[in-house]
């Protein structure tokens, strides 16, 4: 074992002085569960550090972009705020409660000095660029006809496409197509309010003020998707 155990009934005082862990129902089985909940939870911060980095990135280099060939900005800083907030914050806290993966307790003892990181560097940097390719493909697609609505148009790619790519972080190993997204239904629930949300603010008129958006029509929908 990595760590001193002590049973906490039967235990001596010295013994639970000098261990690690103390068990306080003096059974074993209680270790199993304990790593089986640990293992959820490690699994679980790196879902949503995974989730939150890949989102900022595809920010981060569409607006570093067109900084770097002269183009207006594809957001507005509200835009930004409001993507940060509603359409990462909520679906990010749904990871943070999600399920176990039905093989937790069949792999191998990670390393313990392993990075939260490192295997999702990869995963993440990749989303990031297929996110910022199609936020800036459809930015530059409308900007030369409309600068207003090129903006609600990456504005509202970047939004659907962080809503949907969170699926995809639930495992690092399985498709989001081979899990059922109702074993987390805060999860399902939060992407469905997102995507509401991100609906009024396209079409009320006094939130397209504050947000600086215009209204899209049939084929600006299937343009995002």
């Amino acid at each position: 074992a990595e760590i001193g155990i002590a049973m906490g009934k039967k235990g001596t005082d010295v013994a639970k002085e000098s261990a690690d862990m103390i068990l306080l129902d003096d059974n074993f089985y209680t270790i199993v569960s304990a790593v089986e909940e640990g293992r959820r939870i490690y699994d679980n911060i790196k879902k949503f550090i995974r989730f939150l980095l890949a989102a900022n990135f595809i920010e981060v280099f569409v607006v570093t972009a067109a900084m770097l060939i002269n183009l207006p900005l594809p957001f507005l800083a509200v835009q930004i705020l409001w993507i940060n907030i509603i359409t990462d914050g909520l679906p990010a806290l749904s990871l943070g409660v999600d399920i176990k993966e039905k093989d937790i307790m069949k792999r191998k003892p990670r390393d313990t000095n392993e990075t939260v990181l490192h295997s999702s560097m990869p995963f993440i940097v990749i989303t990031g660029i297929v996110g910022f390719l199609a936020t800036l493909s459809i930015f530059l697609w409308e900007l030369p006809i409309n600068l207003e609505k090129a903006r609600t148009l990456a504005f509202t790619t970047t939004t659907l496409f962080q809503i949907f790519f969170v699926f995809n972080c639930r495992s690092e190993k399985r498709s989001a197509f081979s899990i059922n997204p109702l074993t987390n239904k805060k999860l399902v629930i939060s992407v469905i309010l997102s995507i509401v949300l991100q609906i009024l603010v396209i079409y009320l008129p006094f939130l397209q003020v504050l947000f600086g958006t215009v209204p899209l029509n049939l084929w600006d929908w299937i343009r995002i998707l």
